[in-house]
């Protein structure tokens, strides 16, 4: 069997319920060129027949950068490597309310405010991340989401309130490779 019948019996095989198989997902991996663009054409293949060919795009704001106090090897905001990712505070609610704009206008559904740091600062901070919630709910039918490190049930209660639609954790990989 040549690598686009392989790939076509793969997609039969998942239409019918059967997952992979470990050897057919290692196949999957191995695969370049033609071979994997066999796989990636299946591959949509499945996503329109299971929803359809409509495509939601989301939208993030970087809304506070740089100088996390967490070791994360991976990641470019930790304060524990030398990068050259760029370091500011917190943007105004304006700047923040404004990209959402112009991610609605380009057609994105969601729009994500992301910040570096293991959790937001309580007070000013955390306050302006909920107005900018509040106003992008009030001015745009665009969903605001959040990734904003650990929070308590109050702030995510809040982030609730304020109309956030989503939550996103930057939880990236197991406690054990830190």
């Amino acid at each position: 069997m040549n690598f686009r019948e392989q790939a076509d019996h793969l997609l039969q095989q998942v239409l019918c319920g059967t997952p992979p198989s470990q050897a057919q997902g290692l196949s999957i991996l191995n695969a370049h060129g033609a071979e994997l663009t066999a796989y990636m054409a299946n591959a949509h293949s499945l996503v329109e027949r299971t929803f359809g060919n409509r495509i939601k795009l989301c939208s993030i704001i970087n809304a506070k950068s740089g100088r996390c106090a967490e070791n994360c090897a991976f990641c470019a905001q930790s304060a524990h490597f030398a990068t050259n990712a760029p370091v500011f505070p917190l943007k105004t609610v304006a700047e923040i309310v404004s990209e959402a704009h112009r991610a609605a206008d380009e057609g994105a559904h969601c729009f994500g405010i992301v910040t570096s740091g293991t959790s937001p600062q309580r007070g000013k901070e955390f306050a302006q991340v909920l107005e900018a919630i509040t106003r992008i709910r009030e001015e745009l039918p665009i969903e605001p989401s959040a990734s904003l490190g650990i929070l308590d049930p109050e702030q995510a209660k809040s982030l609730a309130d304020a109309g956030c639609v989503t939550y996103h954790h930057n939880l990236e990989t197991a406690r054990s490779f830190f």
